[in-house]
């Protein structure tokens, strides 16, 4: 009988990351054209040291941050081959002017070899430039961080809603926290004149200055049963909150994990040692 120790996981973890199976990445940036829009010309990043995504249930958004070299600041949102710097006396062109620079799309696709899928989608917040050593990061947050605004009404100090169902309250906070593109998985039905009409009418509700969209979305969706997050393909989707008892646990149909192919079990080994992807984790083989 052989025993998985931490020892044993840890030799696999190294020996699976390699080859074929070594981690791999794309990352690739739109560039933003106007108030809502992208170019739709993707540019892929090279020579990236570093991946950090974070998304875990209880974030309020998901994050990525990225890290590159950037010898001369070669990918630097200002870079341009005019420019004069000590000990360089001409600068080769580049394609990245104004690539990594804030409100721009970025695409992240993770995995290990030539199995890769998508894991982020959003738009670049914050650049940090190092001279030494010569690298670049940025940090990217998606759709869900526009609710973590204030609400801030235009005429009035609050947003009074009155006897309107809760579908309503919900679509017109979205419309006003800038939200366009979401998925809906709630319950309701079509009334005699095709308008939307549901059971969760909301009598009287208040919101004042300054209190976050974020804060009143949950509010509702908590009545209804119902939870709100950002999806890695770039879409903010509404879904229902799953409830299972104890007795749904005996109804379930487990199967043995290796019926899912010796590739699942390599990704699972080497996340056990590796729960955070990044390019430093691989472990070079002589």
């Amino acid at each position: 009988m052989y025993v998985m120790t931490p020892e044993l996981i840890a030799k696999l973890s190294e020996i699976l990351q390699t080859g074929k199976s070594a981690p791999s990445y794309k990352v690739t940036i739109f560039k933003k054209a106007g108030d809502k829009n992208y170019e739709p010309y993707p540019i892929a990043l090279p020579e990236i040291t570093r991946v950090t995504v974070d998304r875990r249930w209880n974030m309020a958004a998901d994050e990525i941050s990225v890290s590159m070299t950037n010898i001369n600041g070669f990918y630097s949102p200002e870079y341009a081959e005019w420019k004069v710097f000590t000990g360089v006396d001409e600068l080769p062109m580049s394609g990245f002017h104004g690539v990594i620079a804030a409100w721009n799309r970025v695409l992240v696709e993770l995995g290990y070899g030539d199995s890769i899928i998508r894991t982020f989608t959003g738009e670049i917040q914050k650049v940090d430039i190092s001279e030494r050593p010569p690298s670049i990061k940025f940090t990217a947050l998606n759709e869900y961080r526009k609710l973590l605004k204030p609400i801030d009404p235009i005429d009035k100090r609050e947003l009074i809603y009155e006897n309107k169902p809760a579908f309503e309250i919900i679509m017109d906070l979205l419309k006003r926290a800038g939200i366009d593109e979401h998925e809906l998985d709630i319950e309701f039905v079509l009334d005699e004149n095709g308008e939307v009409y549901n059971d969760f009418v909301i009598s009287d509700m208040r919101l004042p200055l300054g209190y976050l969209y974020a804060e009143a979305i949950r509010t509702l969706l908590g009545i209804m049963n119902h939870r709100i997050y950002g999806d890695r393909h770039g879409r903010l989707r509404i879904i229902r909150n799953e409830t299972y008892t104890q007795q749904d646990f005996h109804n379930w149909e487990f199967f043995a994990l290796w019926d899912l192919g010796c590739r699942f079990l390599a990704c699972l080994i080497i996340l056990l040692m590796q729960p955070r992807w990044s390019r430093d984790s691989v472990k070079t083989r002589r």
